[in-house]
């Protein structure tokens, strides 16, 4: 491996003997030229994985025995079968323990974890780095053919990521429901965060650090701190800040296992060994998977100790009176006052959607004044007619009358021309509409007015609109220039 002389010259010197005699190893496997492809790559994954069994192993040699399994792989076989991505998978777990995270081994699909989540590729756990777009994605497009079958949860907006607009639209487009408030407050709050960390990365890396931290997620932090040691182990600042995190945490195990890791590569650094040795004397020692563990490493009462943590923790809960609560209903009241009929009414008439679903939700008395059902996303199939929590699915024979009486709708239309005699289902719909707040439309071959089409789309919240072979026509039977159109579209992203 030829590394810069730089890197070498930033090396303690105990590491540095290390790293030249698994230079020496390396050499020797390359020059014997009698020996077989297959056995140069064993002997090169025996030497690697012998040293980092000992000591925190840098980036290049994961990119070294990586490139040299593809290479064997690429000349042996025809195609990538499930052992190829299980063994990549295999180095890339590896790597990850020593800090290093590649994206482009993100992007392999492994055996049964096809598609079970598209931001990650070490087994159960899900990498919360900023930065998910590379060569891989971008030459495939999000969402769009190998990552089709991907349903984007609420946990890939609860932090700040390159993708995380794509996502909340999918998202949003998708849900049967309405995002909750909470989940959208989260999303705008990571959305704002996002280009100021971005901005920081270059700069002082304090302040990087601290923008981490505002996001408030445990793992977010750790995910990225490390993968950023990983790119640079020599970050000792870095190294010191995260550390200090973990400690204010209370995230012991971690703790404990990144000054394992710090003192396998920085091995002269007695200070912090000193240190890490009353960190493991206090919390605990844990269970290590290095071969040459230090004295005051050898053992494992973590994990019992936590039981016993637990074990209290339950004992507590099970202790709860729940004679506390038993009579609260029975002597409080929450309502002896009635409404003026007034106030109802204006409450009703004014409330946006959000609002209307907690008024009704809160008594029947107010969807008895005002009965407009909420649909959240309205779309056409040709398979069964069904409506799961928020969510409409008809067939292009549906009766619309049967389904729609004063309803709102308020998500994403998704209306398809199943039935070349049904290009008016839309049409058909819109007059059985109380209003439509729908930021997501896609219609196909459907025919409207002009004024059916402002109906939809005059709230000016479209972010989506996808009108495809549709025909729109004014009162005048004449066709509508795209600046009528364009006008009430002041917040689309996407416009077909």
């Amino acid at each position: 491996m030829n590394f810069p002389d730089k890197f070498r010259d930033r090396c303690s010197p105990t590491y540095l003997k290390a790293i030249n005699e698994l230079e020496l190893k390396l050499d020797n496997i390359r020059a014997k030229c009698d020996t077989s492809i297959k056995n140069v790559l064993t002997e090169t994954e025996q030497v690697i994985l012998s040293f980092a069994k000992n000591y925190l192993t840098p980036k290049q040699y994961w990119e070294y025995w990586m490139s040299h399994f593809v290479l064997y792989y690429c000349r042996n076989y025809a195609i990538f079968n499930g052992e190829f991505k299980e063994s990549c998978l295999k180095i890339a777990k590896i790597a990850y323990f020593h800090l290093y995270y590649n994206k482009e081994w993100n992007a392999i699909e492994c055996g049964n974890h096809e598609h079970k989540d598209f931001f990650q590729a070490y087994g159960e756990k899900c990498v919360k780095v900023i930065d998910f777009q590379n060569k891989h994605y971008l030459e495939r497009g999000f969402f769009q053919e190998d990552y089709q079958n991907y349903v984007v949860t609420e946990k890939d907006l609860q932090y700040p990521h390159d993708l995380l607009k794509e996502c909340f639209r999918e998202f949003e487009s998708e849900a049967s429901s309405l995002p909750s408030k909470k989940l959208i407050k989260r999303y705008n709050e990571m959305l704002e965060l996002y280009p100021r960390i971005k901005a920081a990365e270059s700069g002082d890396i304090e302040k990087w650090f601290q923008l981490l931290v505002e996001v408030d997620d445990v793992d977010f932090v750790k995910d990225n701190v490390e993968c950023r040691l990983g790119q640079d182990l020599f970050y000792v600042q870095l190294w010191k800040l995260y550390l200090t995190f973990l400690k204010e945490k209370k995230q012991y195990k971690t703790l404990l296992e990144t000054y394992s890791k710090y003192c396998r590569f920085f091995l002269d650094d007695k200070e912090m060994l000193e240190e890490y040795k009353q960190e493991m004397n206090k919390h605990g020692r844990i269970k290590l998977e290095w071969k040459n563990l230090f004295d005051f490493e050898v053992g494992n009462n973590f994990e019992e100790e936590k039981e016993k943590c637990l074990t209290v923790d339950t004992k507590l809960k099970l202790a709860f009176d729940k004679k506390i609560v038993g009579g609260f209903y029975n002597s409080t009241c929450a309502q002896n006052f009635s409404f003026r009929q007034t106030v109802v009414f204006y409450l009703l008439k004014n409330a946006n959607h959000r609002v209307l679903r907690k008024l009704f939700a809160s008594c029947k008395y107010f969807f008895a004044k005002m009965q407009t059902p909420i649909c959240y996303h309205l779309e056409s199939t040709s398979s069964l007619e069904t409506f799961k929590n928020e969510r409409l699915t008809l067939q292009s024979s549906s009766k619309p009358e049967n389904f729609f009486k004063n309803t709102f709708l308020t998500g994403v239309i998704d209306i398809e021309n199943l039935n070349p005699h049904k290009s008016n289902f839309m049409s058909s719909i819109i007059p059985l509409l109380y209003r439509c707040e729908a930021k997501h439309i896609s219609l196909e071959e459907q025919n409207l007015t002009f004024n059916e089409l402002k109906f939809l789309i005059q709230h000016e919240n479209v972010v989506d609109l996808r009108i495809n072979d549709c025909e729109i026509k004014d009162e005048k039977d004449e066709y509508i220039v795209l600046e009528d159109i364009i006008k009430y579209l002041q917040n689309v992203e996407i416009l077909t």
